[in-house]
């Protein structure tokens, strides 16, 4: 089956924004609908399995034409864990031009805040990148177990009961490691 054209309409929006309600709200004109009322509705239309196949299509080939991909993501990580501020100064300790400045500084730095003055112009912040969100990205993307946000109770056999144990020893072992 085929989607509709506000369905369709619906997919492009949703990758383009990566908002539910927001592409709803678009592709089916629900201005006036209130916020609880487009919520609803568009996830009502994501759980769809039509829609949902055609967003994978289109976030597919979105990303096959940006080229970018996990090994990119992970590159570009990496450049921004490995930036040090002594790229952008010279021998004495003093800035250099922001022209010879590596590219990855250029690209990203969160900002900077310039003092100008009749005869001079000066650099007085740099914005660095948030090097600890970055590492977390890094460890979720390599899976290297350093923010481990949930612990994995269930037993072999899939049931939630320890074997051999009863729950308040299990209870026990679990609140002397926190």
């Amino acid at each position: 089956m085929a989607l509709t054209i506000k369905q369709e309409r619906y997919c492009q929006e949703f990758v383009r924004t990566g908002n539910m309600s927001e592409a709803y709200r678009r592709a089916y004109d629900a201005e006036s609908c209130s916020a609880q009322v487009v919520a609803n509705e568009a996830s009502k239309l994501f759980k769809n399995p039509e829609v949902m196949a055609r967003v994978v299509e289109l976030q597919d080939g979105a990303a096959e034409r940006a080229e970018i991909d996990a090994s990119y993501v992970l590159r570009r990580l990496r450049e921004i864990d490995e930036m040090d501020c002594l790229d952008i100064l010279d021998d004495d300790g003093n800035l250099l031009p922001v022209r010879d400045w590596p590219k990855v500084w250029r690209q990203f730095i969160g900002g900077f805040e310039l003092v100008q003055t009749d005869e001079y112009t000066a650099l007085k912040k740099i914005k660095w990148p948030d090097k600890v969100k970055n590492l977390e990205l890094l460890g979720k993307h390599l899976n290297v177990g350093a923010f481990v946000e949930k612990r994995d109770l269930t037993s072999s056999d899939g049931s939630m009961s320890p074997k051999g144990r009863n729950l308040a020893d299990f209870y026990d072992d679990v609140q002397t490691e926190s």
